[in-house]
């Protein structure tokens, strides 16, 4: 496999895991950054290229955390979602509020509303499989942080390809970039000028996860 090339990463891994059925209905979700936007057209191109024609939906939650930031990545998924013709649904929700009300923390509270707000718009459009962009850097930050925290073997085994989106839902969560690096994420984008917006909560040293990556995987 060319080292770049996305979507022959998307292909292999939706066939060796057998994701999705070639035509399924696919709620994807897009936070508008470069991992997402690099799912949504990497699945775009495969539509395009045959073998895969799933039909996609575009979910955005704004979890309330970054104010006009926020707002601005709701307004660009949007904006992605309407030039390439797809249909897409936002909600906004107050994550602050719900970790508080939750007693835990704000990306506890963020993990568990946008799988809600996932399984809501999977029912919503009879889709029965969300697909999300986690990548094998994201991987490997999982697993370390699962081992600072105590884990057990299942813990160390790091996120599946495909799971039930929650213990009791009937839909799937799959993760077709799981064996590409953020690196060819990167270079895919470039290379194809597709637009993402950045996080900047990502850049800093303050949660656990920006730590290890900023800090650890380096070293």
């Amino acid at each position: 496999m060319n080292m770049h090339d996305v979507v022959t990463g998307l292909r292999d891994a939706i066939e060796r895991h057998a994701l999705f059925a070639p035509d399924e209905q696919l709620v994807v979700a897009v936070s508008g950054g470069a991992d997402s936007m690099a799912l949504l057209h990497g699945l775009l191109r495969l539509r395009t290229e045959g073998g895969q024609n799933p039909t996609m939906h575009v979910a955005h939650l704004n979890h309330g955390i970054r104010g006009d930031d926020a707002d601005a990545d709701e307004q660009f998924v949007r904006a992605q979602a309407d030039a390439l013709r797809l249909p897409c649904t936002t909600q906004r929700t107050d994550v602050p509020a719900q970790a508080a009300r939750w007693h835990m923390s704000i990306e506890e509270a963020a993990r568990r509303a946008r799988y809600a707000f996932l399984e809501r718009v999977c029912r919503s459009v009879d889709a029965a499989v969300v697909a999300v962009g986690h990548h094998a850097d994201d991987q490997a930050e999982t697993i370390l942080q699962r081992l600072f925290r105590g884990t057990g073997l299942r813990g160390l085994a790091g996120m599946r390809p495909s799971r039930p989106l929650s213990p009791e839902s009937t839909v799937r969560l799959v993760r077709p970039l799981l064996s590409l690096r953020r690196s060819q994420i990167l270079d895919f984008l470039a290379a194809q000028q597709i637009a993402y917006r950045h996080d900047s909560t990502n850049d800093g040293a303050q949660a656990t996860r920006n730590r290890i990556r900023h800090e650890l995987l380096p070293l």
